[in-house]
């Protein structure tokens, strides 16, 4: 539905905006606005370009919706509407209100104690015409990069499809909600199709593997992808006794994320000192929870972005399904999927402590199992 209402929303934009424009045009003159009651209409004039702009955005969501169909199960299948598309949807808008002065003329309360006839707007003079049409240009062109953007979450959904050739042609989106239910899936398998598709983690074991791996950092919802660093006293003594080194310390940055971050975090993994602000800013991120500037500027090398953008993009869907493939097939895990070698995966994505190895295997053998396929004898 979030794709339905983003789709729908441009359209009424786009009808509003072609509407706005007709109403401008035809109060600027209609012979309304050169009245001597200047104040009572005034206010006729506000409440017309309110409506009118009601009416056209109402004119837009319809046309948005005439173009579209549905699905052999009745869900909508939504399409990104193209510069054609926009214009044609700002013409519904233009032309779908001719009944509002008829409407008005008899909404219209008196004027002066009588009754005031209501002449339809005068048709706009050339000069008019030419100004309103240069607005809507330049509107158009300015809506333009945020339809591009809003286009793209439109979508999303339909990107990339449940059961991909691309991927073995498993049903992959039928075995994220079997063992991920909480997972939104509407997110999640076009930002992970996509992602598997670039990295070349395109077999069920390849799959399996990694969202053992991905599960175990970010949890079964797929909801901590960025580090929370929120620690109590205790936490900070049992999990960081190299930087806090006492109880006075533990209670002086228990809950201070930031500090926390910076603290802990300072001269570790290209990082700068404690003033530096590193060790916040690249705190854990992302399906693989990238920590630290060394591999926040390999990722970034890697992908094409600015290392001031990356952070952001990594706690996004897109950017955390992105970076976590990308680690898996950097660092050399696929061909160990491929061997069904899940310690050697955890170790190289954990460490030595490999924490949470256990739910690491054990999601691994849940996606492999809803594959339908065995583990490799050799």
């Amino acid at each position: 539905m979030t794709a339905l209402w983003t789709y729908l929303m441009i359209c009424g934009l786009m009808g509003l905006v072609g509407q706005g424009t007709r109403a401008v045009v035809s109060l600027g003159n209609s012979n309304v606005l050169n009245s001597t009651t200047a104040n009572q209409q005034s206010s006729f004039s506000a409440a017309y370009l309110t409506l009118s702009l009601i009416i056209g955005f109402i004119a837009g969501v319809l046309a948005g919706l005439a173009l579209q169909s549905t699905d052999s199960n009745g869900a909508w299948t939504v399409s990104v509407p193209d510069r054609t598309t926009l214009l044609g949807l700002i013409a519904a808008g233009y032309a779908g209100t001719d009944f509002i002065e008829a409407t008005f003329a008899k909404l219209m309360p008196p004027v002066g104690g009588q009754p005031q006839p209501m002449n339809p707007p005068a048709p706009p003079t050339p000069a008019a015409t030419d100004a309103a049409l240069q607005a809507l240009t330049g509107t158009v062109q300015t809506l333009s990069s945020h339809v591009t953007t809003m286009a793209a979450s439109v979508a999303a959904p339909a990107a990339a499809p449940a059961t991909s050739t691309a991927l073995g042609g498993i049903d992959f989106a039928g075995a994220l909600h079997k063992v991920l239910p909480a997972v939104d899936a509407t997110i999640w398998v076009p930002a992970l199709t996509g992602a598997f598709g670039k990295y070349a983690v395109n077999t069920p074991l390849r799959i399996a593997a990694a969202m053992g791996q991905f599960v175990a950092e970010v949890g079964s919802q797929f909801s901590d992808l960025e580090e929370n660093l929120a620690y109590t006293a205790a936490e900070l003594l049992k999990y960081f006794p190299d930087e806090i080194r006492n109880q006075e310390m533990a209670d002086q940055y228990a809950g201070k994320r930031e500090a926390i971050g910076n603290l802990v975090y300072a001269h570790k993994n290209g990082n700068g000192d404690v003033n530096s602000g590193d060790g916040y800013r690249f705190r854990g991120r992302g399906l693989i929870q990238l920590t630290g500037r060394t591999i926040y500027t390999e990722f970034a090398t890697a992908i094409g972005m600015d290392l001031d953008h990356v952070p952001d993009y990594v706690a996004t869907a897109e950017g955390a399904a992105v970076s976590g493939c990308w680690f898996l097939s950097s660092r050399k895990c696929l061909p160990l999927a491929d061997q069904w070698r899940l310690t050697d995966i955890t170790v190289i994505v954990n460490g030595p402590a490999k924490l949470g190895l256990s739910t690491r295997i054990d999601y691994a053998n849940r996606f492999r199992d809803a594959f339908g396929v065995p583990i490799p004898t050799s």
